[in-house]
């Protein structure tokens, strides 16, 4: 358990995971787009979480 991480312990979990889920949910069941443009679409979402936590 010492390599563990706690991903839980991110005050910004939840900021995070909803862009992870309707980007995922968009590619993988909806069929929209690529898998290139979900992911790409989430490093946006992300970095703007990042900044607004000013971890960026």
């Amino acid at each position: 358990m010492a390599i563990v991480k706690d991903f839980w312990a991110e005050p910004a979990y939840a900021d995070l995971l909803i862009p992870m889920q309707e980007r995922m949910h968009n590619f993988v069941i909806a069929g929209e787009g690529t898998a290139k443009e979900a992911l790409d679409g989430l490093v946006r979402d992300w970095t703007e979480v990042f900044e607004d936590e000013g971890k960026l």
